[in-house]
């Protein structure tokens, strides 16, 4: 079993890799790094909110819904920066994935236990895809440049 301290990253170029065990502690470190690395690389970067919010819903999905929280499953983040108006982010947990074809694009209900993740993801995005077992979520955002 691994520690629940895991938390590596990688940086090459415009894309920043994270590899860390499924705790909320790790999602919220791995949010910070990845809005930090994205002011490095575009100029006037003022999406914090949507970027935050894409990453947070994705990530805590993979976390709660993918690993179950299990500390020996790891979720792999990326985020690529694609100057100046896009970027892509990869998402993958260890878990056995889900029916993503079945997900509607509606709100759920108010007091739905889940499902408000994907709807928000997909608002907020321009492509949001999954592979076939719906473990492995792929996010692009275009930013509007002024």
């Amino acid at each position: 079993m691994q520690s629940d301290t895991t938390f590596t990253m990688t940086r090459r170029g415009d894309r920043l890799a994270i590899t860390f065990n499924s705790t909320l502690d790790n999602v919220d470190k791995a949010c910070g790094h990845a809005l930090e690395f994205l002011h490095q690389k575009i100029s006037d970067f003022e999406h914090d909110f949507e970027i935050n919010l894409l990453m947070r819903e994705g990530l805590m999905n993979a976390v709660k819904h993918g690993n179950a929280f299990a500390l020996d499953k790891l979720v792999h983040f990326s985020i690529r920066a694609c100057p100046p108006d896009a970027i892509l982010m990869e998402i993958e947990d260890q878990g056995e994935g889900f029916k993503w074809q079945k997900k509607g694009y509606d709100l759920p209900e108010n007091f739905a236990e889940s499902g408000r993740g994907i709807f928000i993801i997909r608002q907020y995005c321009s492509l949001v895809k999954y592979n076939a077992k719906g473990n492995h979520l792929t996010i692009h955002k275009q930013l509007t440049v002024e």
